[in-house]
This record gives C-alpha cells, sequence and structure tokens, in this order.
C-alpha cells in the first residue's frame, strides 16, 4: 500500500514536471561503460529523445566542478628560495625551545624571588615568541 502510494506520487511529481514541459525538454538515454545515463543534452550527434513508455525517471540537478590550480613554484628559484626560510624557522625554534628546556632547569633547581620572576617573565616572553612563529 505504502509503495503503492510511494510510486502514484513520485509519478505525479514526474508528470508535473516534465508533462508540460515535454515538447522543450527531451531527455537522452546514454550508454556508458559504467551503465545507462540520463541527460537533458544528446549523448552523439543525431541521438533521438528518450521515451519513458510510463516509467518514472527522478531529476536530478548538477554543477559542472570548477579546476582548482595546484599551487607550484614557478621556478627552481623558487623552490630553493623556500627551504632556507623553513631551515630558518627551525632553527629559530629549536632555539626557543633550548631556551625554555634551560629556564625549566634552572627552575627545578631553585631560584630566589626575584630571579624567579625574572625566569617566568622570559618564560612567558618565549612562549609568545613560539607561538608568533607557530613552532
Amino acid at each position: 500500500m505504502l509503495r503503492t502510494t510511494c510510486l502514484i506520487g513520485l509519478a505525479a511529481v514526474v508528470t508535473a514536471t516534465f508533462g508540460a514541459e515535454s515538447p522543450t525538454r527531451a531527455i537522452y538515454r546514454c550508454d556508458t561503460p559504467t551503465g545507462a545515463v540520463f541527460t537533458d543534452r544528446p549523448c552523439e550527434p543525431g541521438s533521438q529523445p528518450y521515451e519513458s513508455r510510463g516509467t518514472t525517471l527522478s531529476v536530478m540537478s548538477t554543477v559542472a566542478p570548477t579546476p582548482v590550480a595546484s599551487p607550484k613554484p614557478s621556478s627552481v628559484r623558487a623552490a630553493s628560495a623556500e627551504k632556507p626560510a623553513s631551515t630558518a624557522k627551525a632553527e629559530a625554534c629549536a632555539r626557543i625551545e633550548q631556551s625554555l628546556r634551560k629556564i625549566a632547569s634552572t627552575m627545578r633547581a631553585g631560584y630566589s624571588a626575584s630571579q624567579g620572576e625574572r625566569l617566568k617573565e622570559r618564560k612567558r616572553e618565549l612562549d609568545e615568541k613560539r607561538r608568533m612563529q607557530r613552532c
């Protein structure tokens, strides 16, 4: 009962969609290696419109994908220019990490109140620098 109602409803939608406009909107069947494809454009020159013979068709609108250009260096110089920058960044990050380890070691060993404040301030500066450089 439910299946019959769904088919009748689907037939009504297809009839309402294509019934009034069928002379202007033809459907073509294209047989491809992956199976049959129905489209609103002829597959080959001289293709004949598909006759549905009472069967129902689902309509799906699609949008053609836009090609995306991959970011590639325009020359060998551009690729080599990026390498030293990443090496310099890695070295700067390593220096920051080493300084933070030294501060942590000093704080574990013990410190005076004034020295502790200086160590905390230096640690905050290094943490901020590490965040800014995205280490």
